[in-house]
């Protein structure tokens, strides 16, 4: 920074930056450590000595204590990656470290070779599991890599085979455009209808991405299609949303469309009249699923 400071001639344009680069990176660092050189010759005491020490060697030891946290940083963050930075390297947590990395390399022979009494369940850094580390490592390949998830689907099926758990992974299924994932994990006992510590339905998705292939197996599997979204009816949030796929696949499995919005009263009912009418005054043809759940509301009268 000095030298190129010094070196630097503004491409002919001078605004002072040259100047004052001069002045604070060269005279002001000049004269405190000439400062701080005399304080140490001429003075005796302890506390004046120890003052000018720190003058001299506190930017040094500033620069040392920046490198050594950013080094830190750059190793947990390369163990996090790696799968095994989620577990303690100390106590029950240890073993599961080789196995969160063979679950990163989709390496499914280590597992089935090194899972035997580890406890796959036990839970690393922010609740994270095996299980919950192979799901989003599905949905890396398939997002991120555009790869296929094959080898992250085997390496889900031989956890489960060991003895894995499924709990709150299927919010992060819901995200994989593959099915397969979320089937994998209904299959083995996750429950679409988890609620949080507060209550609350963990499923909370997102209404103008979730597919309806997705949407299905979670009925299939037992969700509550009466399931409030928050505090609203979850049919009623979805016409809001204009995901009239979604609703017609809800009434279809008995739900209660009549069923209105606490804050404003809104129905599944009132939202399709409203959109339908929106529809016609602009012109616009009526998407095939919104006549489609308007023909289910009209037949369950």
């Amino acid at each position: 920074m000095v030298i190129g400071t010094l070196t630097h001639d503004g491409g002919g344009h001078n605004d002072g930056g040259r100047e004052m680069g001069i002045f604070f990176f060269l005279i002001v660092p000049g004269v405190v450590l000439t400062f701080a050189v005399l304080l140490f010759i001429f003075t005796e005491h302890v506390v004046w000595r120890g003052i000018a020490i720190l003058i001299v060697a506190g930017p040094g030891l500033y620069f040392l204590a920046f490198q050594v946290n950013r080094l830190k940083d750059s190793f947990f963050y390369a163990q996090e990656q790696r799968g095994s930075g989620q577990f303690s390297m100390f106590g029950s947590q240890r073993p599961l470290r080789p196995l969160a990395e063979a679950v990163v390399n989709g390496d499914v022979a280590f597992l089935q070779k090194n899972a035997a009494g580890v406890d796959l369940n036990l839970a690393g850094d922010h609740d994270v599991t095996l299980l919950k580390i192979a799901v989003r490592e599905a949905k890396k390949q398939e997002y991120e890599r555009q790869q296929p998830i094959d080898a992250q689907l085997a390496v889900i099926k031989a956890l489960l085979a060991l003895g894995a758990k499924p709990g709150d992974e299927l919010r992060a299924a819901l995200e994989i455009r593959d099915a397969a994932v979320l089937k994998m994990l209904l299959d083995a006992g996750a429950d679409p209808n988890q609620k949080n510590a507060d209550g609350r339905w963990l499923m909370a998705f997102d209404h103008n991405q979730t597919p309806l292939q997705h949407f299905r197996l979670l009925t299939q599997f037992g969700m509550n299609v009466d399931m409030m979204d928050g505090s609203q009816p979850l049919a009623v949030e979805l016409a809001i949303y204009q995901r009239w796929d979604l609703v017609a696949h809800l009434i279809e499995r008995g739900a209660d469309f009549r069923k209105p919005r606490s804050d404003d009263g809104r129905t599944v009912a009132s939202v399709l009249a409203q959109r339908i009418a929106e529809n016609g005054n602009q012109g616009k043809p009526q998407p095939p699923d919104l006549l489609r759940v308007q023909t289910l509301i009209s037949g369950n009268r």
